[in-house]
Parts: structure tokens; C-alpha cells; sequence
């Protein structure tokens, strides 16, 4: 198992991928620690080679997590001096390309929190999430999470629930 060090985990955005409960996750660790399950460069390679062969199914339409997407885009929009909707616009979507890619292929998408590195949140997600994915984990096991929901009982969110002596 070739590990991926600390330092690189800190200073990337690294695409992975779980399921928690019932549902696929795609993941952007936004320079968090990966789940310990997963932090193996060959098994990174090898899912994300095999979530890419998903066909995009493009009869789904999507469900945004905007209160989550505005609020994480409005440092950039006053960074930007993007004071009008279309500069939004643009600055949202280049934001949502890549979470979007991940959602026609079946995924639920999340991006990791600012503050907390075991929290991620939704970004979006297919109105029908894929319900099966041919992926066999050879030397691990889906990392241990939690799936956060609203009131409305609406999946917003998942937590890594990490070992006691693990960060």
C-alpha cells in the first residue's frame, strides 16, 4: 500500500470516493486527511479510473445544496469585487464543474468544510443517485462516516468518523 504522506494530503484537493449508508460519494478533501480506509495511491487511481468509465446519465437532473454553495462562494465573490449576478454566475459554475461531472455519473458530490477537516458537505446530487457500482475493494474497507440530513431528512452532509488515536 503506497500511502499518501501528510504534506501532500495538506496541500491538495484529492478526488475520493466511499458509500456511506445507501448512497455513492464522491469527495474532494479540499487539503483535509483522507480517511485512513482510503489513503492509498494505487486504490485512489484505480476508483477514480473506474468512476471516470461511469457513463454520464444525462436524463438526471440535480439537487444543489445552494445555502451550503452560497455561502462558501461569498468570500470569493467580495474577493472578486463580483458584484453582479452573471460574475457570480461564472464563479459558481467553475466551482460546480467538476462536483457536477461526479453528479451525472450517479455520485452524490461533497466538498470538505473550511474549519472542520472530518465534515463535508453537499454540493450536489443526482434527483436519482446510482444505487449500484461495480467496485470491489481489494485491501480495504469503505472508511467509517456518518450522513448528516436536515430536518426535512434531506442529506446534506456526512462526518468521518475517525479511531480515537487517528487525527
Amino acid at each position: 500500500m503506497a500511502r499518501i504522506s501528510e504534506l501532500y494530503q495538506r496541500s491538495h484537493d484529492i478526488d475520493w470516493f466511499s458509500k456511506v449508508g445507501d448512497i455513492y460519494v464522491h469527495a474532494m478533501s479540499f487539503g483535509g486527511l483522507l480517511p485512513d480506509a482510503i489513503n492509498d495511491w494505487d486504490l485512489l487511481r484505480s476508483v477514480f479510473r473506474k468512476a471516470y468509465r461511469i457513463a454520464p446519465s444525462v436524463q438526471n437532473s440535480f439537487v444543489y445544496n445552494n445555502s451550503y454553495i452560497n455561502t462558501r462562494l461569498s468570500d470569493q465573490y467580495k474577493e472578486l469585487r463580483a458584484d453582479n449576478e452573471e460574475q457570480q454566475e461564472m464563479i459558481k459554475n467553475r466551482y460546480l464543474h467538476h462536483f457536477k461531472e461526479m453528479a451525472y455519473r450517479g455520485f452524490c458530490s461533497f466538498d470538505r468544510d473550511l474549519l472542520d477537516e472530518n465534515m463535508y458537505h453537499l454540493i450536489v446530487r443526482p434527483e436519482s443517485p446510482m444505487k449500484e457500482w461495480d467496485i470491489k475493494l481489494l485491501t480495504a474497507e469503505w472508511p467509517s462516516m456518518e450522513l448528516v440530513k436536515a430536518e426535512d431528512d434531506n442529506i446534506i452532509g456526512f462526518r468521518i468518523i475517525r479511531e480515537k488515536n487517528k487525527n
